[in-house]
């Protein structure tokens, strides 16, 4: 670099901070009015006094989480907010002179804050008696989205003075730590647009079902008058406010010459298609059917992180388990699991298909698969609130071959062994067949095949309640209580059962 342009450096980065000064000072008579009795000074330490530091920071795209099943389909979208992040590039160039129209015309030529729309709000507010004229800048709307969301309702003077200096200094920052361009990409990526939607493309398929890269200039400028009062210019719900709204949009970019008057007058004839607000949904977008698998894989990750993050932040269990799921649902991932979607389509049509005749949905059920691996490759938990694939249940006849194969493990009987099928009574437990037929001695693959009660219970017995829950606790089965160590929970009669879940495991 030369001499030459090091001192022009230099005299630029001087003629800056000059104009910090001087814009900072304005801004702040401004606020107070023509009555203000501050001096420059005594403003400009105000400023310094109030700086927040974001020297540290580094932008976060914040988009949509993405949950897709083990071939590849989309099962869910999560979010805190809904947002789907876009480049630059892909909102179109009418769009972008649209915002710079109305929200901020000298966008490309100030830093961070500017200084002939600050000293414009000065004098309007005398001559106005304090009107409340202001001249916030993209940046500065930037930087209040970003650092400064958190905003009483209503606020002192001096809350308000502090709030104004502080976003001055976030401003000037930005400016100094991104291009105009990502300055500009951020705003319309971050800005709330109304209707549920976070930044343009949302905003874009909220109004108009489309996305921002194809919008017209007549719903571009309809879009970009939305950040002065999104509820208010909401075209769904108060069309001809934001009509003319855009008419206001479509003159100012006819002023800083980006369109002709012409083409504002073909935009406002246009006639645009608004989208039904009944058919925009907000919530959480998870596939009918995999509601209680992704909230059962959630809230297993969150357990798995959730002493380090109460550690971490100082906060209760319910507050950490909810900080873990709110940072997945707005961190962007794309996570792949192990259920499968035709498998997931086969096991709810084989339960709920003829499950209620009247159609009256008084019925329910779960279906649980699991892989040789333990992979889950269909759960399905219902169709209530509740996730029956995750709740004990009373397992019946399914509990026999859990304590059968405890007595094999432990050599007492192999396939083959025989025992006698008649009536016994265990202490004043006299279990019965099904019909309350006997069938005489028996091989224990007859037994089991065949479900019948007394040999399974005498198996039971000979192993013992504690021994056979232990091992069965040892396959996963985690919901035996006290009053289970007995004979009944040979027929799966427990306190309250076995998940389905833990069973196909």
């Amino acid at each position: 670099m030369s001499r030459k342009q090091t001192k022009e450096m230099k005299n630029q980065k001087k003629k800056i901070r000059i104009g910090i000064k001087i814009s900072v000072v304005l801004l702040i008579l401004a606020i107070i009015g023509a009555g203000a009795v501050y001096t420059i000074e005594a403003a400009y330490t105000a400023y310094a006094a109030k700086q927040m530091d974001i020297s540290d920071y580094q932008y976060q795209v914040k988009e949509k989480t993405e949950i897709y099943s083990q071939d590849n389909v989309l099962i869910a979208e999560l979010y805190t907010k809904n947002r789907t992040y876009v480049t630059l590039d892909q909102i179109p160039v009418q769009l972008q002179q649209a915002l710079i129209s109305v929200e901020d015309s000298r966008f490309y030529d100030h830093s961070g804050i500017d200084l002939f729309g600050i000293a414009r709000a000065f004098f309007a507010n005398i001559i106005n008696k304090n009107n409340g004229e202001g001249a916030s800048t993209i940046t500065q709307q930037l930087a209040r989205v970003l650092f400064l969301s958190d905003i009483a309702t209503e606020q002192t003077f001096n809350q308000s003075l502090t709030r104004k200096l502080k976003e001055i200094s976030i401003a000037l920052q930005l400016e100094q730590k991104y291009t105009k361009q990502q300055i500009l990409e951020m705003y319309f990526n971050e800005y709330y647009f109304g209707s549920g939607a976070y930044g343009i493309e949302e905003a874009a398929k909220a109004y108009f079902n489309k996305s921002a890269s194809g919008v017209n200039l007549a719903e571009a400028a309809m879009l970009a008058g939305l950040p002065q009062a999104p509820s208010a210019y909401a075209p769904n719900t108060h069309f001809e406010a934001a009509k003319k709204r855009q008419r206001q949009v479509l003159q100012r970019m006819v002023k800083e010459k980006y369109i002709t008057q012409e083409e504002s007058d073909a935009a406002v004839a246009t006639e645009i298609t608004i989208r039904d607000p009944e058919t925009i949904n907000n919530d959480n977008q998870i596939v009918d059917g995999y509601e209680a698998f992704i909230g059962k894989g959630l809230n297993e990750y969150a357990k798995t992180q959730v002493l380090a993050v109460m550690q971490e932040r100082g906060i209760t269990e319910e507050q950490a388990i909810n900080y873990i799921k709110e940072n997945i649902a707005s961190g962007g991932y794309r996570i792949y699991t192990t259920i499968n979607s035709v498998y997931q389509k086969d096991a709810i049509d084989s339960l709920t298909t003829g499950l209620d005749k009247n159609g009256l949905d008084t019925e329910t059920g779960s279906v649980v698969t699991t892989d040789l691996d333990g992979s889950v490759r269909a759960y399905y938990g219902g169709n209530t609130q509740i996730d029956m694939a995750d709740t004990p249940r009373q397992p019946g006849s399914n509990i026999k071959p859990l304590y059968y194969a405890a007595a094999i493990d432990k050599g007492l009987i192999t396939s083959a062994t025989k025992i006698l099928d008649a009536y016994t009574d265990f202490g004043g437990y006299a279990p019965k067949n099904y019909g309350g037929v006997y069938h005489g001695n028996v091989t224990v693959r007859q037994a089991l095949v065949y479900s019948y009660n007394i040999p399974s219970v005498k198996v039971f017995d000979k192993i013992g309640p504690s021994n056979a829950i232990a091992f069965m606790q040892t396959m996963g089965i985690s919901t035996f209580e006290d009053d289970d160590y007995y004979l009944a929970t040979a027929l799966g009669g427990m306190t309250y059962g076995i998940k389905p879940l833990e069973m196909s495991a």
